[in-house]
């Protein structure tokens, strides 16, 4: 279901911002994030998602969060899906308001 920036981005690194451990922590409840998806057909869609909750105590980084983009691609996840994830399949950090 998730893709990873490391698999994806880090062929052309100077194509997108990734996040550094930093960037992961200061992750914050109301903050909204690019979460990578593919699917089985390796097709592969950035989705926003406004952070829920977060478990940055340690490694790895958790997320919860409710999927604000409406795929164009993938069938799932869908608009308003609430999700889990992980700091490795988060692609952006949205400026916050």
């Amino acid at each position: 279901m998730f893709g990873t920036y490391l698999e994806k981005d880090m062929r052309d690194p100077s194509r997108n911002f990734v996040p550094s451990d930093d960037d992961f922590i200061n992750i914050k409840e109301g903050d909204t994030v690019e979460v990578i998806f593919q699917n089985d057909d390796h097709q592969v869609e950035k989705l926003a998602v406004k952070v829920k909750k977060t478990e940055t105590d340690s490694k790895p980084y958790t997320y919860f969060g409710v999927v604000q983009s409406k795929p164009l691609v993938l069938e799932s996840p869908i608009q308003g899906e609430k999700i889990a994830f992980g700091s490795k399949h988060i692609s952006n950090i949205y400026p916050r308001d």
